[in-house]
Order: structure tokens, then C-alpha cells, then sequence
């Protein structure tokens, strides 16, 4: 028995020839994202699923919680795995019972076997686990079409792996799949939402911020830049540009109608946008604007 992490992908698997570069860069952004963990990790990917399992000074725990943040993952299940018999599979079911239905009153086996020649069938290999759970777990009741806990037995090539309910993961493709954008990122809700949305469709991301001192101050550029933190959290890293447009707005205030003020000085962070994008070589902006949106 062993104790590991399966992590499903979605609609990566809807890819064609390509799909090998998709799930390397996934596996890529997997590794960097425990890089900085406590111990050591083991990283495989087979049959649409990767398998993480760790040393004696690996936190998984906290490695599951790092993964619901990767963006190509749908799904973080943390379990066990053994040998791919049955009499291994109940036993370890019916050790872990009551860790794997929580507490629940309520529960139903799920059986997926990807391994045809296994020789239960999914009915049976639930039926058979079903009741080790029954006898294990006093007071638990089945319920197949609402249930509070699910035991899912998945039955692989080369073993079995047994968990509970899985987690949601970030979804989306993996990061860097689909080119680099520069967000330009203000201290309000709408630009961080439009990098979070952006970047899930695997676009790397750069951010840009335009200051304006002694107008704006240190906390604002802070502000902006513990939004930068969080998407990185999901991202693994972004690279902030800071640029300050306080000689540009005394020369549009000076020498412009007021009532043109505005439109003026988006056009120029626009200018400066699309040259800091040049040189940072992404091929797109991110403004996060919305319809019907006023300028402030």
C-alpha cells in the first residue's frame, strides 16, 4: 500500500497529434508547482491520469492542495494504491473505510477499470468493496443517487488505486500552452479576473502597471502587486512591469480640454502597453474591460 495522488485531466485528451506537447507541459508545470515542497516526488503520467507519490518527508497533503491550482488539472484525488488483486483491494478498503467516507451517513462505490482483463467486472468489484465499507463503517447506509461519500476503485494497467471523493481542480489548459499576454493590471477586480480568465487557457502571462506618483502611492503599487502574487499562485511565476505616466498626465492636463483628459491618458497606456508587449515578446493585451464599462 502506498499512499499517492491521481490527477485527472480534461479536455486535454480532446487533442490530436499534439496532445503529447500538452501533457508534457502539464507534467512541467506539475513538477514546478512542488518544486519547493518538503521531500521528494515520483511523477508519472498514464492512460489520461498522473500519479504523484512521495518519500517519507513528502507533505502530501499539502502537495494535493498545490495541484487544485494547476491549470489542465479537473480533478486532485488524494488515496492508496496496491496490488491489483482483489483480496489487496478489500482489505485496504476495509482498513480505510472510515477515513475514506468521512464521517458521511451515506456512500456509493464507483469501479472504473480501464484494465479489461481484470477479472471482475465493475458491478461486482463495487458489490464486493461496497460491503467492506458496510462492515467497517457502523451506521453507514448506500445511496447511489445522492450519496454523502463515494469510494471510487480504479482498476489500472499495472495497479489499483482507491480514494474518496476528488477534489475540482483549476481546469483550463496548462499554463504557457497557447502563447504569452501582458495583463494590464490595476488594484480593482476586473483586470485580475481577466488574467485569471486568460491565463486558464494556457496563455503565460506578464502584468504592467501604470503608476503615477505622488498622485498614487506605495500602497496601491502593493496592492497591485499581491494581485500579481495570486495569479502566479496559479501561473508559477509573472513578471511585473511597473511604468509611471506622472510627466504624461501634467502635459495632458496642461496643454488638453479637461473633458478629453481621460481618453488621452488610456491612449498612451495603450502606446506604452503595446511597446512594454514588444519587448516582453507577448503577442496579446489584456485590458480587462468589459461592456458598458465607464472609465474611471
Amino acid at each position: 500500500m502506498q499512499y499517492v495522488i491521481v490527477l485527472k485531466y480534461g479536455e486535454i485528451v480532446l487533442k490530436g497529434l499534439n496532445r503529447g506537447r500538452f501533457e508534457q507541459m502539464l507534467l512541467k508545470r506539475v513538477r514546478l508547482s512542488l518544486k519547493r515542497l518538503p521531500g521528494s516526488y515520483d511523477i508519472r503520467s498514464a492512460q489520461s491520469t498522473i500519479v504523484i507519490h512521495g518519500d517519507e518527508n513528502a507533505d502530501m497533503l499539502l502537495a494535493a492542495e498545490r495541484m487544485k491550482k494547476v491549470f489542465g488539472i479537473v480533478s486532485v484525488c488524494v488515496g492508496y494504491e496496491c496490488e491489483k488483486d482483489m483480496d489487496s483491494i478489500r482489505a485496504l478498503v476495509r482498513e480505510k473505510a472510515r477515513e475514506l467516507v468521512a464521517g458521511a451517513k451515506t456512500f456509493k462505490c464507483v469501479a472504473k477499470r480501464s484494465d479489461k482483463d481484470f477479472p471482475y467486472i465493475s458491478p461486482q468489484i463495487c458489490e464486493l468493496c461496497g460491503a467492506e465499507v458496510l462492515s467497517a463503517v457502523r451506521g453507514i447506509k448506500v445511496d447511489v443517487e445522492s450519496p454523502e461519500a463515494v469510494v471510487t476503485v480504479e482498476i489500472r494497467d499495472r495497479a489499483a488505486f482507491i480514494h474518496g471523493r476528488g477534489a475540482k481542480g483549476a481546469g483550463g489548459m496548462p499554463t504557457g500552452t497557447n502563447g504569452r499576454a501582458l495583463l494590464m493590471l490595476s488594484g480593482g477586480i476586473d483586470s485580475p479576473v481577466a488574467g485569471h480568465m486568460v491565463a486558464k487557457r494556457g496563455v503565460y502571462i506578464s502584468a504592467l502597471y501604470f503608476e503615477s506618483p505622488p498622485y498614487t502611492g506605495e500602497a496601491a503599487k502593493e496592492k497591485v502587486a499581491s494581485l500579481a502574487k495570486v495569479i502566479a499562485s496559479y501561473t508559477g511565476t509573472v513578471t511585473l512591469y511597473t511604468v509611471s505616466v506622472t510627466e504624461i498626465q501634467s502635459e495632458i492636463a496642461e496643454k488638453c480640454e479637461e473633458r478629453m483628459f481621460t481618453l488621452i491618458l488610456r491612449r498612451f497606456m495603450m502606446r506604452l502597453a503595446q511597446e512594454t508587449a514588444r519587448r516582453a515578446e507577448c503577442t496579446a493585451l489584456i485590458t480587462g474591460e468589459s461592456l458598458g464599462q465607464v472609465a474611471s
